[in-house]
């Protein structure tokens, strides 16, 4: 065993007493180009951050971290990417990783498909609370008005459904969009996911009636759809986006805590 990997072993060691989470990397196989060579390792660290080691740097580096921090790997994964196709670097070539991640705390992951005044009220609540948020829509300039934090992931789409794939299992997941017609496309897709826990859409009674013929039309049945939570929130508080943030809060704590 080299210097740099007992270095690496040494601090997962030290991770792992101080009970943080945290994944390793490491690169496994290449065809053509790559930014390392075979069995370069990196730990990073639950938020996305850079712990220890590289595998390359660079855009390879960069996209997973991101991924990492999207929440995609609960346990051990072995991922293949095409260096120009998946990453968008110019040069050729496929990298090979084996990531295996540890978890010492229940990570809870909140999908939000909508970024207006509710969503612009909600999420810095929610940033005060042990969880990592991702906020999903068209409008940029919305996105770009919540605030930046480590637990926050904007992600910017040409439509609201392109995000529903970003989702991870155990998430709970909020329809908060322009409307109605907006969230039964998402909702289609997501309540066709596997292991979600919470599926959630703001509106009306009225709406969900509208929303539930729809999504029944589309395929979905009515013990799916009798776990769409419509309206969202607590019956508690008025109609400000402000007390509709807190009525949603308690609602999200009392079925987390159930988990």
């Amino acid at each position: 065993m080299n210097n740099q990997d007992s270095d690496f072993f040494n601090e997962v060691s030290f991770l792992e007493k101080s009970k943080k989470d945290f994944s390793t990397v490491t690169l496994v196989n290449i065809k053509g180009s790559a930014p390392q060579e075979l069995g370069a390792k990196m730990i990073v660290g639950k938020n996305g951050e850079l712990l220890f080691g590289t595998i390359g740097g660079g855009k390879v580096e960069s996209f997973l971290l991101q991924y990492i921090k999207n929440g995609n790997v609960l346990d051990k994964k072995f991922e293949t990417w095409n260096l120009q196709k998946d990453i968008g670097m110019t040069c050729g070539g496929e990298v090979s990783f084996f990531i295996e991640s540890f978890c010492f705390s229940k990570a809870w992951n909140l999908y939000i498909f909508g970024a207006g005044h509710v969503v612009q009220a909600l999420t810095p609540l929610l940033l005060k609370l042990d969880c990592y948020v991702h906020v999903i829509d068209e409008r940029k300039q919305w996105l770009d008005k919540l605030p930046t934090n480590e637990s926050l992931t904007k992600h910017h789409v040409s439509e609201y459904k392109e995000g529903v794939p970003l989702v991870t299992k155990g998430a709970f997941v909020l329809c908060i969009t322009k409307g109605h017609s907006f969230d039964v496309p998402v909702l289609n897709e997501i309540f066709r996911l596997q292991d979600i826990s919470y599926i959630g859409a703001i509106g009306s009674k009225s709406k969900r009636a509208v929303m539930v013929k729809e999504l029944k039309a589309m395929g979905l049945n009515s013990a799916e759809l009798d776990l769409l939570h419509c309206p969202i929130g607590e019956n508690i508080g008025n109609n400000t986006p402000i007390e509709i943030s807190f009525s949603i809060i308690a609602e999200l704590l009392k079925y987390r805590d159930q988990l």
